[in-house]
Protein backbone atom coordinates (compact mmCIF):
# COMPACT_ATOMS: atom_id res chain seq x y z
CA UNK A 1 0.00 0.00 0.00
CA UNK A 2 1.63 3.53 -1.12
CA UNK A 3 -0.15 6.40 1.22
CA UNK A 4 0.63 10.21 0.46
CA UNK A 5 0.87 12.18 3.19
CA UNK A 6 1.74 15.95 3.44
CA UNK A 7 3.87 17.63 5.74
CA UNK A 8 5.19 21.17 6.80
CA UNK A 9 8.90 20.31 7.23
CA UNK A 10 9.26 23.90 8.61
CA UNK A 11 7.65 22.26 11.97
CA UNK A 12 10.01 18.96 12.39
CA UNK A 13 7.93 18.17 15.29
CA UNK A 14 5.40 17.19 13.00
CA UNK A 15 7.01 14.89 11.11
CA UNK A 16 7.91 11.83 13.23
CA UNK A 17 4.04 10.83 13.46
CA UNK A 18 3.55 11.31 9.59
CA UNK A 19 6.91 8.91 9.00
CA UNK A 20 5.67 5.99 12.20
CA UNK A 21 5.19 2.73 10.29
CA UNK A 22 6.50 4.00 6.61
CA UNK A 23 9.08 2.10 4.80
CA UNK A 24 9.99 5.04 2.68
CA UNK A 25 9.87 8.52 1.50
CA UNK A 26 9.78 10.38 -1.82
CA UNK A 27 10.40 14.13 -0.70
CA UNK A 28 8.80 16.77 -3.86
CA UNK A 29 10.06 19.22 -1.36
CA UNK A 30 10.04 23.13 -2.58
CA UNK A 31 9.61 26.64 -1.35
CA UNK A 32 7.56 28.13 -4.08
CA UNK A 33 7.15 31.69 -3.25
CA UNK A 34 5.64 30.90 0.44
CA UNK A 35 9.05 30.91 2.23
CA UNK A 36 12.77 30.97 1.72
CA UNK A 37 14.38 28.30 0.02
CA UNK A 38 17.27 28.14 2.55
CA UNK A 39 13.73 27.50 5.18
CA UNK A 40 12.04 24.78 2.94
CA UNK A 41 14.56 23.66 0.48
CA UNK A 42 17.37 23.20 3.30
CA UNK A 43 16.49 22.81 6.65
CA UNK A 44 13.14 21.48 5.62
CA UNK A 45 14.85 18.74 4.02
CA UNK A 46 16.94 18.34 6.62
CA UNK A 47 14.42 17.96 9.05
CA UNK A 48 12.72 15.38 7.01
CA UNK A 49 15.97 13.68 6.53
CA UNK A 50 16.47 13.39 10.20
CA UNK A 51 12.81 12.39 10.99
CA UNK A 52 13.45 9.69 8.41
CA UNK A 53 16.94 8.30 9.71
CA UNK A 54 15.17 8.30 12.91
CA UNK A 55 11.83 6.34 11.65
CA UNK A 56 14.21 3.49 9.94
CA UNK A 57 13.20 4.31 6.79
CA UNK A 58 14.22 2.08 4.08
CA UNK A 59 14.83 4.35 0.99
CA UNK A 60 14.54 7.88 0.81
CA UNK A 61 14.08 9.47 -2.37
CA UNK A 62 14.03 13.17 -2.86
CA UNK A 63 13.70 14.95 -6.02
CA UNK A 64 15.92 18.27 -6.51
CA UNK A 65 16.37 20.09 -9.77
CA UNK A 66 18.66 19.96 -12.98
CA UNK A 67 21.23 22.53 -12.78
CA UNK A 68 22.21 22.31 -9.01
CA UNK A 69 25.68 22.04 -9.42
CA UNK A 70 25.93 24.81 -11.69
CA UNK A 71 28.01 28.09 -10.14
CA UNK A 72 26.36 30.55 -12.02
CA UNK A 73 22.31 29.59 -12.84
CA UNK A 74 19.45 31.72 -13.57
CA UNK A 75 17.22 30.27 -11.19
CA UNK A 76 19.71 30.92 -8.00
CA UNK A 77 19.98 35.24 -9.15
CA UNK A 78 16.17 35.23 -9.02
CA UNK A 79 15.06 32.76 -6.89
CA UNK A 80 16.88 33.18 -3.71
CA UNK A 81 19.61 30.60 -4.16
CA UNK A 82 16.96 28.04 -4.93
CA UNK A 83 19.64 25.48 -6.32
CA UNK A 84 22.37 26.14 -3.92
CA UNK A 85 19.91 24.87 -0.95
CA UNK A 86 18.69 22.36 -2.97
CA UNK A 87 22.37 20.96 -3.48
CA UNK A 88 22.91 21.17 -0.40
CA UNK A 89 19.90 19.04 1.05
CA UNK A 90 21.85 16.81 -1.43
CA UNK A 91 25.21 16.23 0.52
CA UNK A 92 23.07 16.45 3.48
CA UNK A 93 20.99 13.26 2.60
CA UNK A 94 24.48 11.74 1.07
CA UNK A 95 26.08 12.09 4.41
CA UNK A 96 23.00 10.79 6.54
CA UNK A 97 23.82 6.48 5.60
CA UNK A 98 20.43 6.74 3.92
CA UNK A 99 19.59 4.64 1.32
CA UNK A 100 18.19 7.12 -0.96
CA UNK A 101 18.23 8.11 -4.56
CA UNK A 102 18.30 12.14 -5.80
CA UNK A 103 16.53 12.68 -8.98
CA UNK A 104 16.81 15.82 -10.54
CA UNK A 105 14.42 16.74 -13.52
CA UNK A 106 15.87 18.96 -16.18
CA UNK A 107 14.86 21.69 -17.70
CA UNK A 108 11.19 22.24 -15.45
CA UNK A 109 8.33 20.55 -15.37
CA UNK A 110 5.16 20.90 -17.19
CA UNK A 111 1.85 18.74 -16.84
CA UNK A 112 1.53 16.74 -20.00
CA UNK A 113 0.56 12.82 -19.07
CA UNK A 114 2.90 10.05 -18.69
CA UNK A 115 3.89 8.46 -21.46
CA UNK A 116 3.30 11.28 -23.65
CA UNK A 117 7.05 11.95 -24.19
CA UNK A 118 10.19 10.14 -24.97
CA UNK A 119 12.71 10.88 -21.30
CA UNK A 120 16.64 10.06 -21.37
CA UNK A 121 18.42 9.80 -18.01
CA UNK A 122 21.89 11.53 -17.90
CA UNK A 123 24.14 11.95 -15.01
CA UNK A 124 25.83 15.51 -15.87
CA UNK A 125 23.89 18.31 -14.69
CA UNK A 126 23.68 19.60 -18.24
CA UNK A 127 21.45 21.68 -19.80
CA UNK A 128 17.95 19.98 -20.53
CA UNK A 129 14.16 19.68 -21.87
CA UNK A 130 11.50 19.97 -19.46
CA UNK A 131 9.75 17.01 -18.34
CA UNK A 132 6.07 15.80 -16.81
CA UNK A 133 5.66 15.69 -13.54
CA UNK A 134 3.48 12.37 -13.79
CA UNK A 135 6.97 10.91 -15.78
CA UNK A 136 9.03 12.48 -12.60
CA UNK A 137 6.46 10.26 -10.37
CA UNK A 138 6.83 7.06 -12.51
CA UNK A 139 10.54 7.22 -12.32
CA UNK A 140 10.45 8.07 -8.51
CA UNK A 141 8.09 4.81 -7.67
CA UNK A 142 10.57 2.60 -10.00
CA UNK A 143 13.74 3.81 -8.09
CA UNK A 144 11.49 2.66 -4.91
CA UNK A 145 11.57 -0.92 -6.43
CA UNK A 146 14.84 -1.53 -8.09
CA UNK A 147 17.60 -1.52 -5.78
CA UNK A 148 19.98 -0.90 -8.58
CA UNK A 149 18.57 3.10 -7.78
CA UNK A 150 20.05 2.95 -4.69
CA UNK A 151 22.66 5.84 -3.41
CA UNK A 152 22.67 7.21 -7.16
CA UNK A 153 22.20 10.62 -8.66
CA UNK A 154 20.94 11.24 -11.81
CA UNK A 155 18.91 13.61 -14.13
CA UNK A 156 15.73 13.31 -16.16
CA UNK A 157 14.60 15.10 -19.14
CA UNK A 158 12.56 15.22 -22.05
CA UNK A 159 14.52 13.67 -25.43
CA UNK A 160 13.52 12.41 -28.63
CA UNK A 161 16.46 9.59 -28.33
CA UNK A 162 14.83 8.74 -25.53
CA UNK A 163 12.03 6.38 -24.38
CA UNK A 164 9.03 6.62 -22.78
CA UNK A 165 8.60 5.56 -19.56
CA UNK A 166 6.59 2.39 -20.40
CA UNK A 167 9.29 0.86 -22.45
CA UNK A 168 12.14 1.89 -19.96
CA UNK A 169 14.04 -1.30 -18.80
CA UNK A 170 14.54 -0.40 -14.83
CA UNK A 171 17.44 -2.20 -14.06
CA UNK A 172 19.73 -2.07 -17.10
CA UNK A 173 18.75 2.33 -16.73
CA UNK A 174 19.51 1.84 -13.07
CA UNK A 175 22.53 -0.35 -13.47
CA UNK A 176 24.41 1.96 -15.79
CA UNK A 177 24.46 4.73 -13.35
CA UNK A 178 27.50 5.01 -11.04
CA UNK A 179 27.00 5.90 -7.47
CA UNK A 180 30.21 8.76 -7.66
CA UNK A 181 29.00 10.33 -10.87
CA UNK A 182 31.02 13.58 -11.67
CA UNK A 183 28.06 15.69 -11.12
CA UNK A 184 27.70 16.11 -7.26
Amino acid sequence: DIAMEQADVTKPSSLPPILAGADFVISTIGSGSKASPETVDYRGSVALIDAAKSAGIKKFIMVTSGGVTWRIHPLNWFGDNVLKWKHKAELYLRASGLTHVIVRPNGGLFDDAANANKIAFSQNDKFGMKISREDVAIVCVKALAHKEADNKTFEIQNDDDGLTVKDVDWTKTFSAMTVQSDNF
